[in-house]
C-alpha cells in the first residue's frame, strides 16, 4: 500500500487525542515516536534504534540528531525543532520518573526491556489512527512523506529534502512530494506575475527558492 501524507486536520487531531488521556499509561513514549517521526522525517527502523545518549546529552535536548543506524549505513545530522525537542524533554522526564536513565538505554523501550520492533511501532500507530477516526492511505511511512511535504510547501530546496531523509538520488525525494491540481493550478498562476513584471522592467518575484533560505527545516 502506498502511503500518503497526513494533512494538517489529522495532525491535530492526532495531537488532541495525546492531549486528551485516552491513549493510556505509554502515551509519553508514544507521542514523542509519532512527533520524531513526522518532524524529523525519521524511518521506523531509526526510531527503534535510538538510543538515549542520542537525544539527550549534558542535561538537555541535543539541537541536532546525528544518526548512525541507517538505511545504506549512510551518516545523517537532522536538526530538531521546537515540537520534537518538546516530546524527548517530556519522555526523558517520564522515564527518569520510573527509572535510572542511561545514555545506552533504547529510547523507546519494550515491555521486555529492549528496543521496540518496527511492528509494535506499525501497530500502535494503526490504534491511533483508529482511535483518531484517520482512514486510507496511512501507514508509519506516512510520517516521513508528511515531513516531506511540510518542507516543500514552505519552499525549502528539494536537495535539502533530500538530504534531511537520506535518500541516495533525488528522484526519490521526487516521488515522496506528490503534486496536487490544485498546487499545480496556483504554480502555472504566477506565470501572470512573472511576465507583468518582466513587461515593466521589474526583476523577477521571489519565489520558493528564494525564500528557502530563510525558512528553517521543520514542520512543527
Amino acid at each position: 500500500m502506498k502511503a500518503r501524507p497526513l494533512t494538517p486536520e489529522e495532525i491535530a487531531r492526532v495531537r488532541s487525542y495525546f492531549d486528551s488521556g485516552r491513549h493510556g499509561r505509554y502515551a509519553i513514549r508514544d507521542r514523542c515516536i509519532v512527533e520524531l517521526g513526522l518532524n524529523a522525517g525519521l524511518r521506523v527502523s531509526e526510531l527503534c534504534a535510538l538510543t538515549v545518549g542520542q537525544v539527550w546529552q549534558h542535561r538537555r535536548v541535543v539541537e541536532r540528531l546525528e544518526l548512525t543506524e541507517t538505511k545504506g549505513g549512510k551518516h545523517r545530522a537532522i536538526p530538531l525543532n521546537r515540537t520534537a525537542q518538546d516530546a524527548v524533554r517530556a519522555l526523558i522526564a517520564w522515564k527518569a520518573g520510573r527509572e535510572r536513565v542511561w545514555p545506552e538505554d533504547p529510547l523507546f523501550r519494550s515491555r521486555k526491556g529492549g528496543h521496540l520492533h518496527r511492528r509494535q511501532v506499525d501497530a500502535l500507530w494503526r490504534r491511533i489512527c483508529r482511535n483518531c477516526g484517520i482512514t486510507g492511505k496511512v501507514t508509519t511511512h506516512s510520517w516521513r512523506k508528511t515531513f516531506a511535504t511540510g518542507l516543500a510547501d514552505l519552499g525549502v530546496r528539494l536537495r535539502v529534502i533530500q538530504e534531511l531523509l537520506g535518500h541516495s538520488t533525488i528522484v526519490t525525494t521526487q516521488l515522496y512530494l506528490s503534486v496536487t491540481t490544485q498546487q499545480a493550478t496556483e504554480a502555472v498562476s504566477r506565470l501572470d506575475e512573472y511576465h507583468e513584471l518582466l513587461n515593466t522592467g521589474n526583476s523577477r518575484p521571489k519565489g520558493r527558492e528564494d525564500r528557502a533560505e530563510r525558512i528553517p527545516a521543520g514542520v512543527g
